[in-house]
């Protein structure tokens, strides 16, 4: 069964970090001013999930934005952050572009952008990691399947509590 955040038209939870989408220099300056936290020892593909800092970066966007940027997703988040700048600017890109492919579309509230437009990419071309059969996965510490560039395997252990699961075409 999946399993998918619920949104409640309002206002956030005060503990939430500004948007990417809208509120993308205070979405900056909000994770620069709080890397020297012990949130930021923790590994790149965990932080991501936090919501204080990365809000609005839910199980798949946390996949796609680093499998695109090409990283050691097992690194401490300080450390990717700081090698890898570029993560910044994909958490802005990943959410709008599946807002654009039709995503987000909720019982209260309208996509801005519709429905999937001929224009842009389909969903197959968006989705290069998540739930990708030749990708590998493990399910993290808060009990989330993370899906990753196979090359990163061995890496693994920096998640003291993740466990790894074999996809049929891994050969894991």
């Amino acid at each position: 069964m999946r399993r998918f955040g619920k949104w409640k038209l309002g206002f956030w939870n005060k503990d939430r970090g500004p948007d990417p989408t809208d509120q993308f220099q205070d979405f900056v300056r909000n994770v620069k001013n709080n890397l020297h936290k012990k949130d930021f020892d923790k590994p790149i593909c965990e932080v991501l999930m936090n919501q204080r800092y990365f809000n609005g970066i839910g199980n798949y966007l946390r996949a796609e934005i680093l499998y695109r940027v090409d990283i050691n997703p097992f690194i401490s988040a300080r450390e990717a952050l700081e090698k890898k700048p570029h993560i910044y600017t994909l958490c802005r890109w990943a959410p709008m572009q599946a807002y654009k492919l039709g995503g987000g579309q909720l019982k209260d509230w309208e996509n801005p952008f519709g429905s999937y437009n001929e224009t842009t990419s389909s969903w197959d071309e968006f989705m290069l990691c998540y739930s990708n059969p030749k990708m590998h996965k493990l399910v993290d510490n808060n009990g989330r399947t993370f899906w990753y560039d196979p090359k990163w395997h061995g890496f693994e252990y920096l998640l003291t509590k993740g466990r790894i699961e074999t996809n049929a075409n891994n050969n894991i």
